[in-house]
């Protein structure tokens, strides 16, 4: 894609994976994620969710972190891989608030999540999908959003942010770029298309059915986020020492 023709013909719908966590833990990197693209727009946000298994008495944010203090590397947390969104913001949160936890990792957010479901694990940072069904059924317990802001798909969850981990974020982000050095009329056409046509209620009603809140950007605006977010992932990974070489 970094070396596709520059004629706004070839566009790449990227993710974190691709455009700033995947990047930021490979040493050998192949591609700079902020040089080799020209930002277009983001197309969406997901949020993941903070939940634990009920038998662990942490009814909200600042109860765990508590609990994670008076047991220091006792309390087990489920990921979907080393490496992966919920390693990271699990890293994060144990960076932020101080504690430190045990990580296991599994091959997938099924079988992570039904370590918590059997009482493995107790901690877990879950995408909306994997994590809604048993939050709802009270088989786990959500303790706050990944986001800023509250999720439309789960109001009545809190922030981490709100829950008492002030500045706490962790977010997918999905974007359109263009190779770099494609022609800034091309790509302001395009951002003015994707954001014209993008907000149909069909599209939106089907990225929402897959978790994702549609959200667009001026192609400064993705710019500037991409290169905070990988920054901020950058700084993580290296602190937790899992930066990928070879």
């Amino acid at each position: 894609m970094a070396r596709a023709p520059k004629d706004g013909y070839t566009l790449l719908l990227g993710s974190a994976a691709t455009l700033i966590t995947g990047p930021a833990l490979d040493a050998d990197r192949k591609y700079d994620p902020l040089r080799d693209f020209a930002p277009i727009s983001l197309a969406g946000t997901t949020a993941y969710m903070l939940v634990t298994h009920p038998s662990l008495p942490a009814r909200n944010v600042r109860d765990l972190v508590n609990l994670a203090k008076a047991r220091p590397g006792r309390i087990a947390y489920a990921t979907t891989g080393q490496g992966s969104p919920a390693h990271l913001g699990a890293e994060l949160f144990q960076a932020m608030a101080g504690v430190r936890m045990i990580h296991v990792p599994y091959k997938g957010g099924a079988p992570a999540m039904l370590s918590l479901l059997q009482g493995e694990t107790f901690v877990m940072i879950s995408n909306f999908l994997t994590a809604l069904p048993p939050v709802r059924a009270d088989r786990v317990r959500a303790l706050g959003v990944t986001s800023l802001q509250r999720s439309e798909l789960a109001p009545e969850i809190p922030t981490i942010d709100e829950a008492g981990l002030s500045g706490f974020e962790l977010q997918q982000f999905y974007s359109v770029v263009a190779p770099a050095g494609t022609p800034a009329e091309v790509v302001q056409r395009l951002n003015q298309e994707i954001v014209q046509r993008l907000p149909a209620p069909d599209v939106k009603q089907r990225l929402a059915h897959e978790g994702i809140e549609l959200r667009t950007s001026t192609p400064g605006e993705l710019g500037k986020l991409n290169a905070e977010q990988f920054a901020k992932w950058l700084k993580v990974i290296q602190r937790a020492g899992i930066l990928r070489s070879g």
